[in-house]
């Protein structure tokens, strides 16, 4: 999208005035004076420093690409946009973009990064500041995990709601089959569930009518990386993990415990330190993964590619 483009809409364009003027103050503040204000310096996008990152880096952002295909000529929502590259790739493609997030500093970054491409807003997607059936696209990208499974269906139905008639929601999650033993809960804490192929079917199905479910590969050395990275010792992940947290959330203070824990801290890093050794890699790239409706119990991550 050309800045020029960007200028004959406005942002009130699509915004609804009940939902907005309960975040109007903040976002005032933040909109109007966000080139003005210092960036933390953590924000934004890094250089891979290890091959584990480059190959997560590489994955969300083909998740852009995917949805670029989508996005041609139409008015565009991401949820869950952090620093903005996402969008910037969907304004490439797209009539206008808007991108959405919870997180002051990224949206702050997104402003002074991309502002000539794109709009940027702060709120909650549980409570979008948007009017109803505006988007002819919306994607919201490694999101849902972050939600308490007693929010999903109010997070959907947001995105429904900003859709247009036969629009296109685009969600992706990790893939809790590759990451995580049967009934262990996610070991990112910042992750409140992760979902299987049937589950997040399950889930978008309850909202949307037409569901189909995909999965993203990739070639055997960028996936072995991934794997690598979340593959889970069941006798620390079920017995040594939840122990040692339970004896020192009640004895915290306990000596042994602090050395035990640090123990096995240090062996988990010199066997993460290993299995690095055999697929350290910095030559992947986007032509490293693909999509397809096979392997879904073995995917990097799931995608669900949803029509109101």
């Amino acid at each position: 999208m050309t800045s020029g483009l960007r200028k004959s809409f406005l942002l009130e364009d699509f915004l609804s005035v009940n939902r907005y003027s309960s975040v109007r103050g903040k976002f005032a503040l933040e909109h109007g004076h966000s080139l003005r204000t210092k960036i933390d310096d953590s924000v934004g996008v890094k250089k891979p420093k290890m091959s584990e990152e480059l190959v997560q880096w590489v994955r969300h952002l083909y998740a852009y690409k995917y949805a670029c295909t989508f996005a041609h000529g139409k008015v565009v929502l991401d949820v869950g946009c952090g620093t903005g590259y996402g969008v910037n790739e969907l304004s490439a493609a797209a009539q206008i973009v808007i991108g959405i997030d919870i997180w002051r500093e990224g949206i702050l970054y997104c402003h002074s990064r991309y502002c000539d491409k794109a709009f940027f807003i702060r709120a909650s997607a549980l409570n979008l500041p948007i009017r109803s059936n505006l988007f002819d696209l919306v994607t919201s990208f490694q999101v849902i995990e972050h939600f308490d499974t007693k929010m999903v269906s109010a997070y959907l139905g947001e995105m429904k709601r900003v859709l247009k008639k036969d629009a296109t929601f685009i969600v992706t999650t990790p893939n809790r089959k590759l990451r995580l033993l049967p009934f262990q809960k996610p070991w990112n804490p910042d992750h409140k569930k992760e979902y299987d192929a049937r589950e997040l079917r399950r889930e978008l199905e309850s909202i949307f009518v037409n569901v189909k479910i995909l999965g993203l590969s990739a070639t055997k050395e960028a996936y072995l990386i991934e794997y690598y990275r979340v593959r889970q010792n069941p006798f620390y992940a079920y017995l040594i993990r939840p122990t040692v947290s339970l004896i020192r959330r009640f004895l915290p203070d306990l000596a042994f415990i602090k050395v035990l824990y640090a123990r096995l801290r240090l062996e988990k890093d010199m066997l993460y330190k290993t299995r690095r050794s055999k697929t350290c890699s910095f030559n992947i790239t986007l032509k490293d993964f693909h999509i397809s409706s096979k392997d879904l119990e073995t995917c990097l991550d799931l995608y669900g590619i949803c029509e109101k």
